[in-house]
């Protein structure tokens, strides 16, 4: 998958900062809520809304883009009980 290459040679593929959509939005919903982040690429949706204190579900299908999103959460410091990472096409991802 090209993205596994991408995502291997640079950080921040998206940018750092969150979407500015939910950037404005995130706090209109209580922490310690479900979050899914369905393409979550390098996870800067993902480590946003983690460090706010949501329970989150990252889905991609690079493995390259999960494993960073790994490292940034231990790098962090954060819950990684809080993050559930998976390696999937979200074109068949069945939610549960």
């Amino acid at each position: 998958m090209k993205y596994n290459k991408i995502y291997k040679n640079n950080n921040n593929v998206w940018g750092s900062e969150p979407n500015k959509l939910l950037q404005r939005i995130y706090n209109r919903v209580n922490a310690g809520s479900k979050f899914l982040d369905l393409g979550c690429g390098q996870g800067r949706d993902s480590l946003f809304m983690l460090k706010r204190g949501f329970k989150v579900t990252a889905v991609d299908n690079s493995q390259e883009g999960i494993k960073k999103i790994k490292e940034a959460v231990q790098t962090n410091n954060l819950s990684i009980s809080n993050i559930n990472l998976l390696c999937e096409d979200i074109k068949t991802f069945k939610i549960n």
